[in-house]
């Protein structure tokens, strides 16, 4: 059986790369020492899934504001488009914040390998729903996720 070559793509050569995107900060030195402490993966996951669901929430409204201001009557038209520009305002806040909470819940190492599950769980979860993940994204996370199971692995 022949060998592979040595000039693809190594696991150190990938995990060094996926590394550099994610913030050094994001895991305190011996944080997979203290099992005690609680993983922040859960809250970022938390953290997301509510932004998530304010998010969706507001697009059925906004639906129904836009259609009234589509509809408006003569005299009422006015006032339809200025509710209709707050509400693009509005969506565009609860976007911004769900953007900020799923970069935050990427960027977040587990500190635990049920923390790196649910994590792989979520993305999984958020992909059968129909959503994607940017590729700096993704690699953040891969690079989270890699560095929680090398530390746990020792």
């Amino acid at each position: 059986m022949a060998q592979a070559e040595r000039d693809s793509i190594t696991r150190r050569s990938l995990f060094s790369g996926a590394l550099a995107l994610v913030p050094a900060t994001v895991l305190p030195p011996g944080a997979l020492a203290n099992p005690a402490a609680p993983d922040p993966i859960f809250a970022a996951i938390a953290a997301h899934r509510s932004a998530y669901a304010q998010l969706n929430a507001f697009l059925h409204e906004l639906a129904a504001i836009e259609k009234a201001a589509w509809h408006a009557p003569r005299g009422k038209r006015r006032a339809a488009k200025k509710r209709l520009a707050e509400a693009y305002k509005t969506e565009r806040r609860f976007g911004d914040d769900e953007h900020q909470a799923f970069e935050t819940f990427t960027g977040t190492v587990p500190h635990t390998l049920d923390g790196a599950v649910a994590a792989l769980r979520y993305v999984r979860e958020r992909f059968d729903e129909g959503d994607t993940c940017e590729e700096d994204e993704c690699m953040t996370l891969l690079g989270s996720i890699e560095q929680a199971i090398c530390k746990a692995g020792g």
